[in-house]
């Protein structure tokens, strides 16, 4: 063999060595590479997996929690129910317990803070005897006045119970109340408005107090009925003189006159004689409240 030939098996033999070496190293590599990804997918998923099961963990807190957030609601509704119904049974059973009142002199009290508190003393039989209005409640919070007007009228119209409506400032009125110094004594009781702006707004009340056709006024027919929470003109009888306030209303003129008494007859009617719905009335005295 001559060193020709020689050194041509040596190439050979070199490349064939190289050619496996290369695959062994590229087959190497390829596995590595793909054991590295199957590691990341692996590791990918378990993330996955535990985020998910953290996420599913979290959701079930929440509902854990809104269930005991609701059940919790529930439960303070039911003892809130209960007890209100246990309140509104005990003033029920007072109230249906309680011994009527019968027949006493009573001084009524329609609570309020602007326009003040109307006051009306009736007797026996429910007539009025006198009305008024004090202010004992802001914004005037003329309390010294007010607490001497009420003691002057319990005494002089010798009152034997006081009645408040529960509407708007009651509970201060009742405090009020409860805070003057009577010479004998006075039951005080707190009374339900319900039905109250209901029947002053209802057909009925027009009815008991319409209007007359010849005066921009309306009729009352009886003193006692005089609304002290009326701010427009109202003809009233003629025995309303008795029991006239000074301080609560304005004498305005009788409609008995052909004159138009300071513009509240209508100057396109015959007469000054009271008339409603073409029925001619007993005589009118006008007059207005002049506290409101």
């Amino acid at each position: 063999m001559n060193r020709r030939n020689v050194l041509v098996q040596a190439v050979h033999i070199v490349a064939r060595i190289l050619q496996v070496f290369c695959t062994s190293r590229k087959e190497f590599y390829a596995s590595y590479i793909d054991a590295q990804i199957d590691n990341i997918e692996a590791n990918e998923s378990y993330d996955a997996a535990a985020k998910k099961k953290k996420m599913k963990e979290e959701l079930e807190k929440a509902k854990a929690k809104k269930a005991k957030e609701e059940q919790d609601a529930k439960d303070a509704k039911a003892k809130a129910d209960s007890k209100a119904i246990d309140v509104f049974s005990e003033n029920l059973r007072q109230l249906l317990l309680a011994p009527p009142l019968g027949e006493k002199r009573i001084l009524a009290i329609d609570p309020g803070y602007r326009t003040g508190c109307k006051v009306v003393c009736l007797d026996e039989k429910g007539d009025l005897l006198h009305n008024e209005t004090i202010y004992p409640h802001a914004p005037q919070n003329d309390t010294a006045m007010a607490m001497k007007k009420i003691r002057s009228m319990v005494n002089a119209y010798n009152i034997e119970a006081i009645s408040i409506g529960n509407g708007t400032a009651s509970r201060e009125t009742e405090f009020f109340i409860k805070k003057i110094a009577f010479d004998k004594p006075v039951q005080v009781f707190v009374v339900s408005e319900a039905g109250a702006s209901v029947y002053s707004a209802s057909k009925i009340a027009r009815d008991e107090f319409p209007n007359y056709d010849n005066y921009n006024a309306i009729n009352v027919n009886k003193v006692a009925d005089i609304p002290i929470d009326y701010n427009g003109y109202m003809g009233v009888p003629i025995t309303f003189i008795d029991k006239y306030n000074p301080e609560q209303f304005e004498l305005l003129g009788i409609m008995n006159t052909g004159e138009e008494n300071k513009g509240i007859r209508y100057s396109d009617t015959p007469h000054g004689r009271p008339l409603v719905n073409g029925v001619e009335l007993y005589l009118r005295i006008i007059i207005k409240n002049k506290r409101l």
